[in-house]
């Protein structure tokens, strides 16, 4: 039977009231809390009890500052010479508990104690909030200008997709958290002076908890469906690095702490060191890890190819070059923009875009995407042409007023294909594309 535990805390930090009926709970499990930590709680096994808990908030503490100031020794002091013993300090919230069956509370003013939280709230979530809504606006504005450059290239990447559901439910997270608290705070300042009473809190945990197991679900589907087994690794790895930058920052802050530093050195340091791990992720280990893990060679990616250069014009794969500008795949569509060209002839190349459609509902707006005519082409229009030739089941080409031009839009059953030549097609090279689509 394990002796420890520890959990990630979801609580909302004003949440007095579900905070100590879940210690409670514990305690009569038999786990008594034993470590209030910023990012997680540890408990140790007991005798399950019956014990009282009290969740007191200290504005004036700080989570820099070296060791408890005059005024929290004081207070603890008050609180012991009433039977409570601390259990846990986690800066400004300070957690009690007492034995006794029916203890004398600790704070007696309703109005003061509405206060406290919110000067607490103030100092320290508050800003918080604020600064995450903040990040994710602008984090989903970037995800909403790639999506304007190219949708289809952003909706076949994971990556983005999960970036894009992970900040959405982050920002409704908080904004949600942000509302429920002034809320409340609001009804208790009423409640406390018109009736001297302190409103119990109602938590948002479950809320919490649902949309945190979301984002990991969503992070497992995405690992699971890329094809690309070196990328997965790599946003693994991206993932461990940040948690991993998180708790070096919080070591070095209670490194500090331990040593006596004051409060604004620990700050200054620990937001310095928490700025340059981040720099050294993304600007060294994120792309020594990439290049490392691009475990694709040139010969595999030519494999990929749905229609080569080499096969239409001749010759062997050698003779030609190949620019991979998109090669990827999501769990909505996989999509390749390739350009290919001899090696010693400039002006002869091929450029295709190939999407295949995972999700019907997204055919139709890939097919129009595709479809759109270039600014530069005046008076542009596509117009259906017999598919026989092709094995398409339909197929588009592009006039330029009355002009036809090489540039073709196929359908074949869920693939989409674009293919622009530089050259005339021959009806060999034709049946050379209608063969590989297959």
């Amino acid at each position: 039977m394990r002796q420890n535990k520890a959990i990630i805390p979801t609580f909302e930090f004003h949440d007095r009231t579900g905070i100590q009926n879940y210690l409670e709970k514990q305690a009569e499990k038999g786990w008594m809390l034993t470590q209030l930590g910023k990012y997680r709680w540890k408990f140790q096994r007991t005798e399950p009890r019956k014990l009282h808990f009290a969740v007191v908030y200290f504005p004036e503490a700080d989570l820099f500052d070296p060791a408890p100031g005059e005024a929290e020794v004081t207070f603890r002091e008050f609180c012991a010479h009433s039977g409570w013993i601390l259990a846990g300090a986690n800066a400004q919230m300070q957690i009690f508990y007492s034995e006794q069956e029916d203890p004398t509370p600790i704070e007696t003013d309703p109005l003061l104690e509405v206060e406290n939280i919110h000067r607490a709230m103030k100092r320290g979530s508050l800003p918080g909030y604020w600064l995450l809504i903040l990040s994710a606006l602008l984090n989903l504005f970037v995800q909403g200008m790639a999506i304007h450059n190219d949708v289809i290239q952003y909706l076949s990447h994971n990556i983005n997709l999960l970036m894009a559901a992970n900040w959405s439910i982050l920002l409704f997270l908080v904004v949600y958290h942000l509302v429920h608290y002034h809320r409340w705070h609001r009804k208790a300042v009423i409640m406390a002076r018109n009736q001297n009473l302190f409103p119990e809190t109602r938590s948002a945990r479950s809320l919490t908890n649902i949309l945190t197991a979301l984002l990991g679900l969503g992070f497992l589907v995405v690992i699971v469906t890329m094809e690309n087994r070196g990328q997965a690794l790599l946003l693994i790895l991206s993932v461990a690095a940040v948690y991993g930058i998180m708790t070096l920052t919080e070591l070095v802050r209670k490194k500090m702490q331990k040593d006596g530093w004051d409060a604004p050195t620990n700050r200054k340091t620990t937001l310095i060191t928490t700025v340059v791990l981040v720099l050294v992720l993304y600007f060294v280990l994120a792309p020594a890890m990439a290049d490392v893990l691009d475990v694709d060679t040139q010969k595999d990616r030519e494999e990929t190819l749905a229609v080569t250069i080499w096969e239409l014009l001749g010759g062997d794969a050698e003779d030609y070059g190949v620019f991979y500008l998109t090669d990827q795949e999501s769990i909505l569509l996989k999509y390749q923009h390739i350009h290919q060209f001899p090696e010693e002839i400039i002006r002869t190349d091929l450029q295709y875009e190939l999407v295949n459609v995972k999700m019907p509902f997204l055919y139709e707006f890939c097919l129009e995407r595709l479809m759109g005519v270039p600014p530069y082409i005046e008076n542009g229009a596509y117009r259906e042409i017999d598919p026989t030739p092709w094995g398409a089941d339909r197929v588009w080409q592009l006039f330029e007023g009355e002009n036809p031009r090489d540039w073709y839009v196929l359908c074949y059953g869920d693939t989409i294909l674009e293919i622009i030549p530089t050259w005339a097609f021959t009806e060999e090279q034709i049946a050379i594309i209608a063969e590989s689509m297959k």
